[in-house]
């Protein structure tokens, strides 16, 4: 990686850490945060409105940032669901969390997509998996 990648990368990391820092609950941390595509998936899903934007994940939530269209630059928070809400499941082929779809009761159901086999989507389906778990056993007892 270049020094000019390395450096954007510190700046773009220190403007999400600032935006998420002002909306994040005193005991939430911020995890670890990506690009991603996402849109609603469908019949014709290759027709689908699709969205760039940043999805931060922290110990509690997923949240969707919209990004400018010329800057790229975090803009506004489309969306904050709390991972105990949210059903998530692997969509994408290959089965390597390339692309995520995840719902909550009573919404349709959205579709993250990235790069490729992203880091972001296998912690995502864990901490979902590990919080739903969590809430079953805690209910039984």
């Amino acid at each position: 990686m270049s020094s000019l990648q390395e450096m954007s990368r510190q700046r773009s990391d220190a403007r999400i850490q600032r935006l998420v820092s002002q909306r994040l609950d005193t005991d939430e941390k911020l995890l670890e945060w990506t690009r991603v595509w996402h849109s609603r998936p469908g019949r014709l899903h290759i027709f689908a409105a699709r969205y760039r934007d940043i999805a931060v994940l922290t110990d509690a939530r997923l949240i969707l940032f919209d990004v400018g269209w010329l800057t790229r630059r975090p803009r506004r928070r489309v969306l904050a669901d709390r991972l105990s809400q949210l059903t998530v499941e692997d969509a994408s082929k290959a089965k390597d969390a390339s692309k995520i779809r995840f719902a909550r009761s009573g919404r349709r159901s959205m579709l993250l997509e990235f790069k490729s086999a992203a880091p972001f989507g296998v912690e995502l389906l864990q901490r979902s998996g590990r919080i739903a778990n969590e809430i079953i056993s805690s209910g039984t007892k």
